[in-house]
């Protein structure tokens, strides 16, 4: 279904007849939709709650192909993944039911924060991680991550995660 595919545009004049010229279906070994993307540098990054795939750069037609990078790990939503320096690297830092990731370009998922239960007493809870929220404090090097607790029905937890020293 479309909730699994992609689609974008030629790169220019020509989209004027055709505005979704390619189509690309994304797939992950849980069938998870999708639940995101992002960018890192000129790179597509479309994620799920349980997979990474990076697409491009693309070629003279504009078009790409889109790749798993990681099966087990994604982000559970778009608005709980930001854009970072990490490593002194464009990177991408989200939640997923685990804990907090980063990746970069074209590498493998680390874990920055491995277990929920680390910063919160009891986790959190894992039937409403894709309503997570985060916001990059550039400057200060800081995630704001709005989550549900474990027993919570709604973003009630605010924690404020230093991602320098991780």
């Amino acid at each position: 279904g479309r909730e699994r595919d992609v689609a974008w545009s030629f790169p220019g004049g020509a989209n004027n007849i055709w505005p979704l010229l390619y189509r690309q279906m994304v797939r992950d070994s849980e069938n998870d939709p999708i639940s995101g993307l992002a960018t890192i540098g000129n790179r597509l990054v479309v994620f799920t709650p349980s997979a990474i795939h990076m697409g491009g750069p693309p070629n003279d037609l504009g078009q790409m192909a889109i790749r798993p990078i990681s099966q087990g790990i994604g982000f559970a939503s778009h608005w709980g993944v930001t854009q970072v320096v990490h490593g002194g690297q464009a990177a991408l830092m989200g939640v997923n039911a685990d804990g907090v990731y980063v990746i970069g370009a074209g590498g493998q998922p680390q874990p920055v924060l491995p277990r929920w239960d680390q910063v919160i007493s009891g986790g959190v809870n894992v039937e409403r991680i894709d309503q997570a929220v985060v916001v990059n404090n550039q400057q200060r090097k800081r995630l704001y991550i709005a989550i549900a607790g474990w027993d919570e029905d709604d973003n009630r937890t605010i924690l404020e995660f230093d991602y320098q020293s991780n």
